[in-house]
């Protein structure tokens, strides 16, 4: 289940045209890339599993995964002001959001839900890059059988 989350969660991202270059491009990446096609780019990654029993025979699984999205470069060495760049950043925030809560179970009936947990911002690049990192959980329910 974790993979078909986690390629769902890809593919869900991948359709946002923040994402795609003029070129035709998709930067949406499954690994940290050093060098990506343009920005802004978002790097998926697995986080954790947590695990509560509903009853004896149902599990409630709780997938986590990260969103890292780095924005456009500002300041002396970039097209951005910082506040530019922070503006661009919440725009790409509320797209991100609005895919997920607008498809809550990534057209999966296994899963319960995907939801937002938490949202921080930061600097890269030597301070010059906005650096979004968005917590997003699976709730999936799990069939317990017994030998």
């Amino acid at each position: 289940m974790r993979d078909t989350l986690f390629q769902a969660i890809l593919t869900k991202l991948k359709t946002l045209a923040i994402f795609q270059g003029s070129d035709g491009s998709v930067r949406v990446f499954d690994y940290p890339e050093t060098q990506p096609g343009g920005y802004p780019y978002a790097v998926v990654s697995s986080q954790s599993l947590e695990s509560a029993v509903l009853d004896n025979k149902r599990d409630t699984r709780y997938y986590n995964y990260l969103i890292q999205i780095v924005g456009e470069k500002f300041g002396d060495q970039g097209a951005f002001t910082q506040s530019n760049a922070l503006k661009a950043m919440r725009v790409t925030e509320d797209a991100v959001l609005a895919a997920f809560d607008a498809d809550a179970n990534l057209g999966n009936a296994s899963i319960v839900m995907i939801r937002p947990l938490k949202s921080s911002y930061g600097l890269t690049d030597g301070n010059t890059r906005v650096i979004l990192t968005l917590e997003y959980q699976a709730e999936i329910t799990a069939t317990i059988s017994y030998t």
